[in-house]
């Protein structure tokens, strides 16, 4: 079975391509441009990595507890990361998992709800002020 957020990622992946760390696309003039985070907006990167570290402490059992983001997920690659420090509170192994970032500004904070708005993301995300927090519900499971 495979947990919700590893269904985040995917959904993010699926959903909106820059969320891929490399993405090859080849567009009119036929020359091959590799997009990477850091072709991404701030909020963009802000989501991916928020899923990539959450879904990392997950599938790595890190220990309960808090940690700096970059133990647990390099932030290599996404350049704007440097701008707001981030850490990761594991509440328990059933979960919730939180990403939190400081320095986030009001519009960043707007376009992040604005995305996860309309890209459906369930109950299983709760987003606020630079604060991620992710379920881990055994409900909410993909079947392998």
């Amino acid at each position: 079975m495979k947990k919700i957020i590893f269904a985040l990622l995917v959904s993010a992946c699926i959903l909106t391509p820059v969320f891929a760390q490399n993405i090859t696309l080849i567009p009119e003039t036929g020359r091959k441009k590799i997009f990477t985070a850091n072709d991404q907006l701030p909020f963009q990167q802000l989501i991916g990595y928020a899923i990539e570290v959450s879904s990392t402490a997950y599938s790595e059992e890190v220990n309960v507890g808090y940690h700096s983001c970059e133990d647990v997920y390099s932030m290599e690659g996404y350049d704007v990361l440097s701008q707001y420090p981030c850490e990761l509170f594991v509440h328990s192994k059933q979960g919730p998992i939180v990403v939190r970032y400081q320095n986030v500004s009001e519009q960043t904070d707007q376009e992040i709800k604005k995305f996860l708005s309309e890209n459906q993301f369930g109950a299983s995300l709760y987003y606020n002020e630079g604060r991620f927090r992710f379920e881990v519900d055994e409900n909410t499971f993909f079947e392998e």
